[in-house]
């Protein structure tokens, strides 16, 4: 299995010829993410391991999934979140390394009347670590 360290992950979040070279390998790419969200949690959720059905998804997901980290990267819409006039609630996990709570916190600061919650006891993937007490949240 090929291994990506963190800086090498980085490379293929921004070469989007490279995300798809990766992705399209999804035996290696999958474990790679496996890997990093271990680093990250300590742990990785039940649906994400082998055998859950994410492992099953066609190539084009995991590319679509690493051109889409690539605009994440320069992505910057800071300045349009005092515009959002819509009720909004910002969710956030606690343990979330890869987006803190300060983050939530600070787009909550900047939404007119957002509301922000923050889940005790999760991590970046609230969806598949609580999801009825997101949905319960919406």
């Amino acid at each position: 299995m090929i291994s990506l360290s963190q800086s090498q992950s980085r490379e293929v979040n921004k070469d989007p010829q490279l995300a798809v070279a990766v992705a399209n390998d999804a035996q290696h790419f999958w474990p790679n993410v496996l890997v990093h969200l271990t680093m990250l949690h300590g742990a990785v959720p039940d649906t994400l391991l082998p055998g859950s059905g994410v492992a099953l998804l066609p190539p084009a997901f995991f590319a679509g999934a690493a051109a889409i980290l690539s605009l994440l990267d320069s992505l910057d819409l800071t300045p349009q979140l005092g515009n959002i006039t819509a009720q909004t609630v910002v969710i956030g996990g606690e343990h979330d390394r890869v987006f803190p709570p300060e983050h939530s916190r600070a787009i909550a600061d900047a939404i007119p009347n957002a509301r922000l919650v923050i889940v005790p006891d999760t991590g970046h993937g609230l969806l598949f670590e609580c999801a009825e007490r997101v949905i319960e949240l919406l």
